[in-house]
């Protein structure tokens, strides 16, 4: 069995919105479901409730204020 593995993180909602859209397009084109498996997760899932909060605070804060140099990074 083929797998795909799709990862996001769920710092906003376009990241998970994104991984969804992909997730449901592939299962829409696979020919024969039983010969591949798709596996969404959040990265995030797997971290500590403050690692989270803070990746979240941080990532929210340079989108909204600083959009350019969270680009360049």
């Amino acid at each position: 069995m083929k797998r795909i593995l799709i990862i996001s993180a769920s710092a906003g909602s376009g990241h998970v919105t994104a991984a969804r859209a992909v997730e449901q397009s592939l299962g829409e084109i696979i020919r024969h479901p039983r010969e591949m498996e798709i596996v969404h997760i959040d990265l995030l899932q797997f971290s500590t409730a403050l690692y989270k909060m803070i990746y979240r605070d941080v990532y929210l804060y340079m989108a909204k204020r600083t959009p350019l140099l969270y680009g360049y990074i």
